[in-house]
């Protein structure tokens, strides 16, 4: 989970693949129409605070670089919040005292395990020397590694988007769009966060039925 390894946040192979197809699953609230939201709020659920700071940073970032004014939610839900401020009840009022109208939850809901062929390696290796007139020149020869499986995590992201003044109480009433996706692995928390962030509000824009900017 560390390496988001995420973000939390991935909802979506985030691969390189397409907007299009990054989501495994996907719903949209019937007869939902999209508005522009006054203040939208990223929340990354996760025990690891650096994982929130980076997945709430790499969306909120990308959000606002699309017209969306975005807040994080460690803004509100610093490191030093207990069990009872994560209460639906309590970040509920959180959100009431920040006049936040809509809420991002990102969050993993289940690991996986996956087999990866990891293609082999060419490698050169001096091999001799070779005369050619009056100059000597060295040769090399090259062999190919044989490639081979390996074993590594695959994390399923879940993203929810509320619209509060759908219900500021009921969850389920708030709900207007859910997706799912898996993330691989990354080299580092930040490269997974920046890609998850950039593919997540990517699709959430080219939807309009999902999301609006301030802009439009």
């Amino acid at each position: 989970m560390r390496n988001f390894h995420f973000l939390i946040l991935i909802v979506l192979i985030v691969g390189c693949q397409s907007s299009k197809n990054m989501l495994s699953a996907e719903w949209v609230k019937p007869n939902y129409s999209s508005r522009t939201f006054a203040k939208l709020a990223v929340i990354v659920v996760s025990k690891d605070y650096e994982i929130r700071q980076e997945a709430e940073k790499a969306i909120a970032h990308n959000l606002t670089k699309n017209g969306q004014n975005a807040v994080k939610g460690t803004s509100f839900l610093p490191l030093n919040s207990s069990e009872s401020d994560w209460k639906p009840e309590s970040v509920a009022q959180k959100l009431k005292q920040n006049q936040i109208d809509g809420a991002l939850v990102v969050g993993l809901v289940n690991t996986r395990d996956r087999q990866v062929y990891k293609q082999g390696e060419d490698i050169v290796y001096p091999s001799g020397y070779v005369r050619v007139g009056r100059n000597i020149y060295r040769t090399y020869g090259q062999v190919q590694t044989p490639g081979y499986y390996t074993h590594e995590k695959e994390y399923i992201i879940e993203s929810n988007l509320y619209d509060l003044e759908q219900s500021s109480t009921n969850k389920k009433d708030a709900l207007v769009w859910t997706g799912q996706s898996s993330v691989g692995s990354y080299p580092s928390l930040r490269q997974a966060s920046n890609s998850y962030g950039k593919r997540l509000v990517r699709h959430l824009m080219e939807n309009n039925s999902i999301l609006l900017t301030n802009s439009q």
